[in-house]
């Protein structure tokens, strides 16, 4: 298992076989994971160094917008490196502000730690999840393309209504393109929440 150069562990394959040679297509197979392993397990671990860092959200627990910005600019410095897929999700409570005064700042804060408790149980766990500001949760989603954004939002929404909180989120999905950074792979999921917002919310563009 390696990523960027460095050697993280080993794959090791075990057979009740008396004579367990692997076919060519079982190594390649074999190969294959630990190449899309590597850096999934990398990734994992600079998630947990960032969320160790102390830049954390007191409310929800999560790594802030500081966290958020620097692991956003290396993970994708990494993805188009190594020529790996990535795909940035942001996710907007809709009409949070009259939530929050509806319940207050204490009821409010509750809903928001639920919030991020749906998020976290919708994505990988070696997807990031950040507080970006107000109440507005990105997700930095490694090894991933659009449609698997599309489905963790969707698993949210339908949390969401199951949990019957009285609140629907709007979101917006980047895909990562080659000519990319962090700044404007953020611009194009904000523009995308933005969209979402207009068309319809709880939806997500």
């Amino acid at each position: 298992l390696e990523a960027g150069g460095e050697q993280l562990g080993f794959v090791a394959a075990y057979s009740h076989d008396p004579a367990p040679r692997l076919s060519d297509d079982a190594l390649a197979r074999l190969e294959a994971i630990a190449a899309a392993a590597g850096p999934a397990i990398d990734t994992a671990r600079r998630f947990r160094e960032v969320s160790a860092a102390g830049d954390h959200d007191t409310v929800t627990g999560l790594p802030g917008r500081r966290g958020f910005l620097d692991t956003l600019a290396r993970e994708v410095a990494r993805a188009v490196r190594f020529e790996r897929s990535l795909t940035l999700l942001v996710i907007d409570l809709d009409d949070f502000a009259a939530l929050n005064a509806r319940l207050g700042q204490l009821g409010g804060d509750d809903v928001l730690r639920t919030v991020t408790r749906i998020v976290r149980g919708a994505v990988r766990d070696v997807d990031g999840v950040f507080r970006s500001g107000g109440d507005e949760l990105a997700i930095i989603l490694p090894e991933s393309v659009r449609i698997d954004a599309e489905r963790a939002f969707a698993r949210t929404l339908a949390t969401l209504q199951r949990e019957q909180l009285g609140v629907t989120a709007s979101g917006g999905i980047a895909q990562l393109q080659p000519d990319d950074d962090a700044v404007s792979i953020f611009e194009r999921a904000e523009t995308a929440l933005a969209r979402a917002k207009a068309i319809g919310k709880g939806t997500a563009a």
